[in-house]
């Protein structure tokens, strides 16, 4: 029964013209683009990393310094030093998001994955009436593009 099952798998495949050149071309640009993606995915882990920070003075002196409650008359030290042991730059230190901007962290992730979801349900959709091969293109497309936008990005809305 499975070999039967295996033999008109292969007649099958052999009358739609074979596993040929473009087969493994197309089969290899998939498998690149799922490396990227997962790097995608992946890469607000390393992005994101909050460091250690001390607040600078006036006198250029470095002290310990905590977030202030929600609430308190505390001042918000506006001079950082973030520990740069572990990471260079990250997110959260080239836009200070700590303090009272900690809460703008994890919208990064959130807003990453509800456009993947956003776009998945569409080219799901739209594949049927374009074509898949257009919407994997365009969308291969519009991946790279916004990749690079985040890649160069000067601010957090941008990014």
């Amino acid at each position: 029964m499975e070999d039967e099952k295996q033999k008109v798998e292969e007649e099958t495949i052999l009358e739609a013209g074979g596993f040929g050149k473009w087969n493994y071309i197309l089969l290899l640009l998939s498998l690149l683009s799922c490396f990227l993606a997962a790097f995608s995915h992946l890469s607000v882990i390393y992005l994101a990393y909050p460091p250690s920070f001390q607040c600078r003075r006036g006198n250029n002196t470095t002290t310990a310094y905590s977030c202030p409650d929600i609430g308190s008359t505390e001042e918000i030290c506006e001079d950082l030093v973030y520990d740069d042991s572990v990471f260079t730059a990250t997110v959260v230190t080239e836009w200070n998001l700590v303090c009272d901007r900690k809460a703008l962290l994890p919208t990064l992730t959130f807003t990453y994955f509800i456009g993947n979801v956003i776009s998945i349900l569409l080219t799901g959709v739209l594949s049927d009436y374009y074509g898949r091969r257009k919407l994997i293109l365009i969308s291969s497309i519009v991946h790279i593009i916004s990749s690079w936008v985040a890649f160069i990005s000067t601010n957090y809305w941008i990014f």
